[in-house]
């Protein structure tokens, strides 16, 4: 586990929460925003279990580290219980773009 919290970093560099935005949808309903992407840092030479989940050509191939799979799942069911519930359409904002969503 601390290999996960050491090789995490956000995009702004810094560790923990940052600010929180609020966003209007065509509903009526708030969406609020966390400015936080976590991504892996790992070190040169660092030698780790993926999995591949994407091949679009040779040069781009995207995978995920084995040892987040776990949280990862922990984190899809929690999205998968949140979305269910709701039915409503969202207008995407030029301040979406680049941001996390989910569809069905």
């Amino acid at each position: 586990q601390d290999f996960l919290h050491m090789s995490l970093k956000s995009i702004s560099g810094a560790e923990g929460l940052t600010e929180v935005q609020q966003l209007y949808l065509g509903s009526g309903e708030q969406l609020q925003k966390q400015e936080l992407f976590m991504y892996p840092e790992l070190p040169g030479g660092t030698v780790e279990t993926v999995i591949v989940t994407e091949v679009t050509n040779p040069q781009q191939i995207f995978c995920q580290l084995k040892v987040f799979s776990h949280e990862l799942k922990k984190l899809t069911e929690k999205v998968t219980q949140s979305c269910e519930s709701k039915v409503s359409s969202c207008m995407i904002s030029p301040d979406m773009i680049g941001y996390p969503c989910a569809a069905r």
